[in-house]
C-alpha cells in the first residue's frame, strides 16, 4: 500500500475524510487501467522523468476528484481524460521545451486512443474468453511462455519437459487458434499468421 502513503501524505485533509473503502475501490479501479494511462502519457511526453511527473500528478488529481466519479461508468476513460488534461497543463509549463508536440498533434493523438479504448478492451474480453476455451495443456504454455514467471521459450521448454523445437510448434498452433477465435468473435477478416 505504498501508494496510497503517497497519496494521503500529499493531502492530510483527504486522507482524514477519506475511509479504508474508498482507498480500496480507488486502488482497483487504477492498478487496472494504470498501464493504459502510463501508456497514452509516455506517448505525448517526450521525456521518461516528465512523463512519470505527470502521470503522479494524474494520479493525484484523480485521488482528489474521487468522489466525484460516478460508479458504474468508465473509470478507465475518465481518467485517461485527466492524464489529457495534466498533459496539456505539463505542455503549457514547458512551451519553451523545441521537443514538445504542438497541441493539435496532442489532441489528434488524445482523440485516437480515446477511440481505441472501447475496441481494445472488447478485442481484450474476447482473448479472455478465447483463452479460456483452449486446452488445459495449451494454457499451461502460454502460462509459461507468457506469464508473470516467463523468461525465454528455451527455459519454458525445460520446465514444460518438451523440446524447444516442440514448443515452438505449439506456440504457432495456439496464436493461430486464438486469432482464429478473435476473429470469429469479433467479425473480422481472416490475416495470414507469419
Amino acid at each position: 500500500m505504498r501508494r496510497v502513503n503517497r497519496l494521503t501524505a500529499y493531502d492530510p485533509s483527504t486522507a482524514r475524510t477519506s475511509s479504508a473503502s474508498q482507498i480500496v475501490e480507488f486502488e482497483q479501479l487504477f492498478t487496472q487501467c494504470e498501464s493504459e494511462i502510463q501508456a497514452f502519457i509516455f506517448a505525448l511526453v517526450p521525456h521518461w522523468s516528465d512523463a512519470e511527473d505527470v502521470l503522479q500528478r494524474t494520479r493525484i488529481v484523480l485521488w482528489q476528484k474521487f468522489a466525484q466519479f460516478q460508479p458504474g461508468t468508465n473509470f478507465k476513460a475518465w481518467a485517461v481524460q485527466v492524464a489529457r488534461f495534466e498533459v496539456s497543463n505539463f505542455r503549457r509549463t514547458q512551451r519553451s521545451d523545441r521537443l514538445c508536440f504542438d497541441d493539435q498533434l496532442v489532441d489528434s493523438l488524445a482523440e485516437v486512443h480515446s477511440s481505441l479504448i472501447e475496441d481494445l478492451e472488447r478485442r481484450r474480453s474476447t482473448l479472455d474468453e478465447c483463452l479460456r476455451k483452449l486446452r488445459a495443456s495449451d494454457r499451461q504454455i502460454i502460462r509459461q511462455c507468457f506469464g508473470p514467471k516467463a523468461t525465454t521459450t528455451k527455459e519454458a521448454a525445460e520446465r514444460l519437459h518438451r523440446p524447444v523445437n516442440t514448443l515452438y510448434k505449439a506456440l504457432s498452433r495456439i496464436r493461430r487458434t486464438l486469432m482464429e477465435c478473435v476473429q470469429q468473435a469479433t467479425g473480422e477478416e481472416a490475416k495470414d499468421l507469419k
